[in-house]
């Protein structure tokens, strides 16, 4: 099995060639097709008797010698009975679940506006001094925080 050079791999990017893959070794290998805009390091490997396919980077982001070494430590967590590609997918859902509670949560400014048409708009003889009250006192100094960030000492600050 022949090794791969980054002169070999230059070689074939200068001269348009694509390829479903050109394997280094220890299951690393370089997929180049013809949709790629450049080639991509892939790591290929067996858990749990089923073969899987792992996304590592892209060549014009990590060299050759990077991917070999992160080859072999995957390929190290795999010996140990990791399933590394599993791991990957499960970070990046966490990460996914993470910006999504973080974009649908609950800020203070929201809330102070949501009370003030809900209860005082219609009630208030006149709602105004409460208005000026929420964007003079309450929206700069805490109208940025999620409701589970906003402390006592917040309230006494302001």
């Amino acid at each position: 099995m022949a090794k791969l050079t980054d002169i070999q791999i230059w070689a074939w990017i200068k001269a348009g060639e694509r390829f479903e893959g050109r394997s280094d070794g220890h299951g690393l290998y370089l997929r180049y097709r013809a949709g790629d805009k450049v080639p991509v390091w892939r790591f290929r490997y067996q858990y749990a008797g089923k073969s899987r396919v792992m996304l590592i980077g892209s060549y014009g982001e990590m060299s050759l010698a990077k991917a070999k070494e992160t080859a072999k430590e995957l390929s190290a967590r795999v010996a140990l009975g990791f399933d590394v590609a599993g791991e990957k997918q499960a970070r990046k859902a966490d990460a996914l679940e993470k910006i999504e509670q973080e974009k649908n949560a609950l800020r203070v400014s929201e809330l102070a506006a949501e009370y003030f048409e809900r209860q005082i708009l219609g009630r208030w003889k006149h709602p105004d001094i409460l208005r000026r009250r929420i964007d003079k006192d309450i929206n700069p100094n805490i109208g940025h925080l999620k409701i589970e960030e906003v402390r006592p000492r917040h309230i006494d600050d302001m």
